[in-house]
């Protein structure tokens, strides 16, 4: 992961400075209480289209950050019944408003923090995958759109003096932030998917080409290690739509561009260790396609194990609770809970939890997985 340096450029609250027992205030009460009360608060605020809703829950959405520091279990208890609750709600958003998105757009910085943030939760990752159709464009455009805004940013500074002040920094912060939070969006929903399938979807939506162009433009070390982590992601995946997508779009003349500027700022950079090692894995995939060699495992081969981006907070481990609020055990080695059949979100230790959760509201929550279907 990146180092402490490179991780404060992409995670600075950018909604202006607030007081301090406010933010003392939120942390505190999202320690106590009831979980679900949490959740339906998130949800109330999410919902609403005002903005004085959408900037509460930011500030929500950044107590949760210093939450996962101070009380991982209870974030990790709280992501997970956000991920169930709302989970359907925040992806028919982001996919109604990607298209018309702007940087300035409160409630889609917000819900992609949410998707995010959910994606920690492992079956958020495997039903992202599953609308891939859907989701890859519209995350593929929200990058597009935000480097394009960046770009336009740094070529006004030099002659708009409103530049140095706070509302411009704020306005770059946010255009920034918003960008990683779709990369890491992105990663995640590609980091554990075998299928070839979810590659090529990708690579059609125009995304291979938006990450590249991201890599050779960011001067951001930190955005530039999750552009080669997604990069990453599809070189090994083998897919001929894939590799070819990467050879046309030249990826490790970008990636030796980002070197080049890693080694001229601080080659001692712990990230820099990071982004040498994924360009000599990203090379050694695109050879490995080619036929150029070959390993003692296959192409994509699904026993390598993969972590999901945590960018906040980098030592965080998901832990996995009975979705049963009156229940509330935590997953061990000798409690495994089960996986709801029908919408592969909630966990449970037996079907006494089931069949009370599912008579007390999840039978109008829980909504069928579909398989994608590729034309």
């Amino acid at each position: 992961m990146a180092s402490a340096d490179t991780n404060s450029t992409c995670t600075t609250p950018i909604s202006g400075i607030r007081p301090s027992f406010l933010h003392e205030q939120t942390l505190a009460a999202l320690q106590s209480s009831d979980v679900d009360a949490h959740v339906r608060n998130f949800a109330r605020h999410l919902r609403s289209a005002g903005m004085e809703d959408q900037c509460q829950l930011q500030q929500l959405l950044d107590a949760m950050d210093e939450l996962a520091t101070v009380n991982m279990m209870r974030y990790c208890q709280i992501v997970q019944r956000l991920s169930e609750k709302i989970l359907q709600y925040s992806t028919q958003y982001l996919v109604s408003r990607g298209p018309q998105f702007t940087t300035d757009d409160l409630k889609v910085d917000n819900v992609l923090r949410i998707l995010w943030m959910s994606s920690l939760y492992k079956p958020v990752s495997r039903r992202l995958c599953y609308m891939d159709n859907e989701i890859f464009p519209v995350l593929n455009q929200i990058c597009l759109t935000c480097l394009n805004c960046l770009q336009l940013q740094k070529d006004t500074e030099p002659t708009t003096p409103e530049l140095d002040s706070p509302t411009s920094e704020n306005s770059y912060n946010r255009t920034q932030a918003i960008m990683v939070s779709a990369l890491a969006l992105l990663h995640n929903a590609l980091a554990f998917t075998t299928d070839p399938q979810h590659i090529a979807v990708s690579c059609h939506s125009g995304l291979v080409n938006t990450i590249t162009k991201l890599v050779t433009a960011t001067k951001n070390i930190f955005v530039a290690e999750i552009c080669l982590k997604i990069i990453d992601c599809i070189a090994e995946s083998g897919n001929s739509v894939a590799v070819t997508s990467l050879n046309d779009c030249r990826v490790m003349r970008a990636a030796s561009s980002i070197w080049t500027y890693v080694v001229a700022v601080d080659p001692t950079l712990k990230s820099g260790i990071h982004i040498a090692e994924l360009i000599a894995r990203i090379g050694e995939n695109l050879r490995r396609a080619k036929g150029c060699y070959k390993r003692f495992y296959p192409v994509g081969f699904p026993g390598k194990k993969r972590d999901r981006l945590i960018y906040r907070n980098p030592t965080l481990k998901m832990v996995h609770w009975c979705s049963w609020n009156d229940c509330g055990r935590v997953e061990d080695r000798n409690n495994h809970l089960k996986v709801c059949s029908r919408c592969m979100l909630c966990r449970y230790c037996d079907e006494k939890c089931q069949r009370a959760h599912w008579e007390n509201g999840h039978d109008l929550e829980c909504f069928i997985v579909k398989k994608p279907s590729y034309h």
